[in-house]
């Protein structure tokens, strides 16, 4: 998976520095909310529920975002985006209902920050 995940947001060229910088901040902080509530034996429900309420959030937006008719990304790669997308989103519904964790969740948003962080810059004109 994560492989995958990297190809498809790892790769993306046509974003400033800025755009990605605050993208990184936004996962960053997301991920490590979700990971405070997988390492706790019985996380806060509230926490619990906040941390994947946000992180459903950031997909959604990014969702959104893909689906805009300004973005520039590749049509493959916003395509693998959104796949990517309906699979958290559903994912996040199987963590809610207790058929499945949050690692998952979090093992693609650190593949996604992996790939923004290694990613050179370009600014768009």
């Amino acid at each position: 998976m994560q492989q995958v995940v990297y190809q498809l947001y790892g790769n993306v060229s046509r974003r400033t520095a800025t755009e990605t910088v605050n993208e990184l901040a936004v996962f960053r902080q997301i991920t490590d909310e979700l990971e405070v509530v997988a390492r706790q034996d019985l996380p806060n429900p509230g926490l619990w529920g906040d941390a994947l309420s946000r992180n459903n959030q950031l997909w959604t937006i990014l969702s959104q975002d893909l689906m805009h008719e300004g973005n520039q990304l590749p049509f493959e790669t916003k395509q693998g985006l959104l796949r990517l997308a309906l699979f958290v989103i559903c994912h996040t519904q199987d963590v809610y209902s207790g058929k499945a964790d949050v690692d998952t969740l979090i093992e693609i948003n650190r593949t996604v920050m992996e790939g923004l962080e290694k990613k050179p810059f370009t600014e768009v004109a």
